[in-house]
């Protein structure tokens, strides 16, 4: 984009790079019980796999994912608990890495592939022009936890992680929407390693965050949480005999396959939100999420998706977000515009949608 060319990104370069690779080694006390709890929460998911809706069960490009990294899940399966922290206290850099990748995989910016790392770093420095432009903020803002062993571009001083900017953008306009909410309940399909959950449970006061996505990447995000914010109120799917019977209010966090949401109450979440995922799935599967997300949905439907046609990856073509199938009478289309940080060839969108009644 032209308007680009007036921010000065002289001070954001490969040395920014070098320094946002240093690595960052999690801090050294026992997560012991939450890789128990964590090991619990996969092992009851896959076993209540077999009895589940097809249209939850992963596909479209996610069955290769899973499948290349089949041995980690394993390790969950088997309690190999030090094998299975051994990865996940590593997952921006491993097997698990593309779960946080954004316009280039750690190994191809390790290996110094030359067009992979200049886009990275021009792609994530612009956006974080456009955030500060936006906020007005300290690129503190953008601190993360340091779980996992995360890397970006280092600016001022302080690591800038792939998304940071559109994560922390979207925790402040959730905030702005349910600031007359006194404690908003927040639901996001495919939270992935929950990066927008960070700064969502450390920004808004008395939220109850909630994630439903698949179960392999449910433990990533429960890992991130949990070692993140010990000292909130978790649910993990499995810690509870009846969801219908489960009080929102007495948590901070629940982490739910996406084969639960037939089972949530409905009009119980203030905003539900969607990155990207949807349009990574077979067109009836994301027609079974958007029926439950009217259902569920009490006021406002927020997502950014890929709107262009003929987009295909591993043989998968997506879906347009303007293609989905979304009731006019329940929910009334507040605006579609160009998503601002992953928007600059115009083939993402973002749409906030808002209840009818």
């Amino acid at each position: 984009m032209d308007f680009l060319k007036r921010f000065d990104k002289s001070n954001i370069d490969l040395l920014s790079l070098e320094n946002g690779l240093i690595n960052c080694p999690e801090d050294s006390w026992d997560k012991t019980k939450i890789i128990s709890r964590i090991s619990k929460m996969y092992q009851k998911l896959k076993q209540d796999d077999s009895s589940i809706n097809s249209l939850y069960k992963a596909g479209g490009e996610w069955d290769h994912y899973i499948a290349e990294r089949q041995s980690f899940y394993d390790d969950l399966l088997n309690d190999n608990h030090d094998a299975a922290h051994k990865i996940l206290s590593n997952f921006w850099r491993n097997k698990l890495g593309p779960i946080v990748k954004e316009y280039a995989k750690y190994e191809q910016i390790k290996d110094n592939e030359t067009e992979a790392t200049e886009r990275f770093v021009d792609k994530v420095a612009s956006n974080y022009l456009i955030w500060r432009e936006l906020y007005q903020s300290d690129v503190s803002e953008l601190k993360i936890p340091n779980i996992g062993n995360q890397w970006g571009l280092s600016i001022d001083g302080e690591l800038v992680a792939p998304k940071a900017t559109r994560y922390h953008a979207h925790a402040q306009q959730v905030k702005s929407l349910t600031s007359d909410v006194e404690k908003p309940v927040f639901a996001e399909i495919g939270g992935g390693y929950c990066g927008l959950a960070n700064y969502m449970l450390r920004d808004i006061p008395n939220l109850t965050y909630i994630d439903f996505d698949l179960p392999e990447t449910l433990v990533i995000g429960a890992y991130y949480i949990m070692c993140a914010f010990p000292e909130k109120r978790i649910l993990l799917y499995g810690e509870y005999e009846d969801l219908d019977e489960v009080n929102l209010e007495h948590y901070d966090c629940l982490f739910l396959p996406n084969f639960e949401l037939p089972n949530f109450k409905h009009n119980t979440v203030d905003v539900f939100y969607n990155s990207f995922s949807l349009s990574e799935m077979p067109k009836e599967t994301s027609t079974e999420y958007i029926d439950q997300i009217q259902k569920i949905c009490k006021t406002y439907f927020l997502h950014n998706n890929m709107d262009r046609k003929g987009v295909i990856n591993r043989g998968f073509e997506r879906t347009p977000g303007s293609e989905y199938q979304i009731d006019s009478n329940v929910f009334k289309l507040i605006y579609k515009q160009f998503d601002l940080f992953h928007g600059h060839n115009g083939d993402y969108k973002e749409f906030l949608y808002r209840k009818t009644s």
